[in-house]
């Protein structure tokens, strides 16, 4: 996916394009203990895994099993290195903008959003005067 981007976000983005799957969350492993048959020793079953994520403000957990999770794994990581590629694309740009503002180079500097809507003052209209206001209390006689 090429665009006309800057040269130095177009690796960026092209890393950003090429993330085909993801998924978010922690991935945990639970073990359970359990008596043996004739009570002597504990037996340990699991690993079981359970995948935790927060959606739509609340955090939600499903069961994986054991066969998704090389898939999963991967999965969370793209999702990471999804987050790092965005964080890096974003300062990209921040920094050439900061750039670009210190030398007065701004994409968006045209000549009508420079300037103040009705900044400029309309000439009074001639032959109309008004009488001004004066402290004074006309006497009365």
């Amino acid at each position: 996916m090429k665009t006309n981007q800057h040269p130095a976000t177009q690796p960026l983005l092209d890393q950003i394009a090429a993330i085909s799957t993801m998924e978010r969350g922690k991935l945990t492993e639970e073990f359970r203990t359990k008596a043996a048959a004739d009570g002597t020793e504990t037996i340990l079953l699991g690993p079981y895994f359970k995948l935790q994520a927060w959606e739509r403000g609340r955090n939600f957990s499903r069961r994986v099993p054991a066969a998704e999770v090389p898939a999963l794994r991967e999965d969370l990581a793209n999702f990471e290195r999804f987050n790092e590629l965005t964080g890096a694309l974003a300062e990209e740009i921040i920094t050439r903008t900061r750039s670009k503002r210190r030398t007065g180079t701004t994409s968006h500097d045209t000549p009508s959003t420079t300037a103040k809507k009705n900044s400029t003052k309309k000439p009074a209209k001639k032959g109309i005067t008004r009488p001004k206001r004066s402290s004074k209390k006309p006497r009365r006689p």
